[in-house]
């Protein structure tokens, strides 16, 4: 009597699906409903036989209260606006597991930031003459159009001019030796290039 037995050793191997991707939110929502289907194949077993295991670290933060997880090929639910880590492997017949196929999922909104500034700052020229002001230092209480604050850029000028964060002043631009009130466009810029502006007056004082 003969007896043949085979092993297989190769793992499952994932196929597309293991790159970044984007998704837009709906509309004037901060969430995006997704369905991202991810298949491997494999030398054991067909791949409708395969297990599979995602999860995914909402916002990157590697707090586990805020993951998903699933045992499907498909990730699928509502995510919101942000960047999220998503890991996902398969499970053949042979107990074989596939290296880990992680990608970054980027979910974006088309939802302006809100510029919400001082109406003016004071500034004074220091012992050389010279004072610097910063676009920031008008924000009185901007906000993200999806609540991302944190990740709010000021700036003098629009994003599609290059971001000005700083402005320099001198005595030259005080005419009467005094004080001067210089009017200035301050944008609130958001991650991802969208912006609001606000009119301010910064109050320059020798």
């Amino acid at each position: 009597e003969q007896f043949l037995h085979l092993s297989d050793n190769e793992p499952p191997v994932f196929i597309g699906m293991c790159s970044d991707t984007t998704v837009m939110a709906e509309g004037d929502d901060c969430f995006a409903t997704i369905n991202l289907q991810s298949s491997a194949t494999d030398s054991c077993s067909p791949s409708s036989e395969l297990e599979y295991s995602w999860s995914v670290d909402i916002f990157n933060d590697g707090l586990s209260d805020n993951n998903r997880s699933g045992t499907t090929s498909n990730i699928q639910g509502s995510f919101p606006v942000g960047e999220h880590t998503v890991r996902i492997f398969a499970i053949d017949e042979c107990d074989n597991e596939s290296i880990v196929c992680t990608y970054v999922l980027s979910i974006e909104s088309h939802n302006y930031p809100q510029a919400i500034c001082n109406a003016s700052v004071v500034i004074t020229l220091d012992e050389n003459g010279h004072a610097e002001i910063w676009a920031k230092d008008f924000n009185l209480h901007s906000e993200g159009g999806c609540g991302n604050d944190a990740d709010l850029e000021f700036s003098f000028t629009p994003p599609d001019q290059g971001v000005t964060s700083n402005l320099e002043f001198s005595c030259e631009h005080i005419q009467n030796g005094i004080s001067a009130t210089i009017p200035l466009e301050v944008y609130v810029i958001d991650y991802h290039g969208l912006f609001e502006s606000c009119n301010v007056n910064l109050i320059l004082q020798d």
